[in-house]
């Protein structure tokens, strides 16, 4: 089963510890893939993990879970926010509903609450995907059938009157004797997309921008990219990162911090943890490897 990636957004420790630890995820079709102390702190792991859900209190230091909320509509309105507040505050709850929040919990969060809430959201993005999925195939269909309906309406229909049964069974005919090669369209996407993100990997890689590249949906561009390439648009990203920082420790001697910058990171923190999950060691352990011959 697909689990819905989702984030969660508090400058409590000890409530984001407490919310992951009593609710039963995997059972509920979700997996927390990362937490933040505050909205600052949030918008990385937003742009990195990419979630499907946001969990986020109101008031917090640096960036408040409005002002995350607002950055999360311009940039991923896809997403779905859910606020929880300590408190019962009409004007909170009003900006809450103008920015389209998805839920507004008030603290202490009640596990049969929040459980009862997380299986909504979950039937909405289950009903969301598959209303993409069905304009995508019928999307796919139209242009797969446009050189056999051109065929069967001006070589049959127009000329002859040619009975529905008729025409059916010369559709699955001619389907059969001229299947399609791999879709140039889509080929050229993906070359187009890679191109991009091998040139921009150290900047900020939106699913708006990748959308607005080659003009197809943003399930439709993964799906394709990961059956040319085997990789997610963000596995791919990741994977060319540290592929560019191990160049970088390789041949230069910029320290852990500029690498990290350079290769699309702010927090040399978060950099090293990443490159230690595709490597198995740190910078530091591969620089030295390295350097040893």
């Amino acid at each position: 089963m697909n689990l819905y990636r989702i984030i969660l957004v508090d400058d409590e420790e000890e409530v984001r510890k407490g919310i992951i630890r009593k609710i039963d995820w995997e059972a509920l079709g979700f997996q927390v893939v990362g937490d933040a102390e505050n909205g600052q702190d949030a918008l990385e792991k937003i742009e990195q993990l990419e979630p499907d859900v946001v969990m986020t209190d109101i008031r917090m230091p640096y960036m408040d879970g409005l002002t995350l909320t607002s950055w999360i509509r311009q940039k991923y309105p896809s997403v779905k926010v859910l606020i929880f507040s300590g408190f019962d505050d009409f004007e909170y709850a009003q900006k809450a509903i103008k920015l389209n929040v998805t839920e507004y919990i008030l603290k202490p969060v009640n596990v049969e609450e929040l459980t009862r809430i997380l299986n909504r959201v979950r039937e909405n993005l289950d009903q969301e995907i598959e209303q993409r999925r069905d304009v995508d195939l019928l999307r796919e269909s139209y242009l797969s059938s446009l050189p056999i309906l051109r065929e069967l309406f001006l070589n049959d229909m127009v000329r002859g009157n040619m009975p529905a049964e008729n025409i059916r069974q010369k559709l699955e005919e001619y389907k059969t004797k001229n299947k399609p090669e791999a879709d140039p369209e889509i080929a050229d996407a993906v070359n187009t997309i890679k191109k991009y993100l091998e040139s921009h990997y150290s900047e900020v890689i939106t699913r708006k921008k990748i959308e607005e590249l080659v003009h197809l949906n943003q399930d439709h561009i993964n799906r394709e990219f990961k059956k040319q390439t085997g990789y997610t648009l963000m596995e791919y990203v990741q994977h060319y990162r540290i592929l560019m920082a191990k160049k970088m420790l390789r041949e230069t001697t910029l320290s852990i911090s500029e690498i990290s910058i350079r290769t699309g990171y702010d927090s040399p923190a978060y950099f090293s943890k990443i490159f230690k999950k595709q490597t198995e060691r740190t910078p530091l352990e591969y620089r030295a490897a390295k350097a040893k011959g």
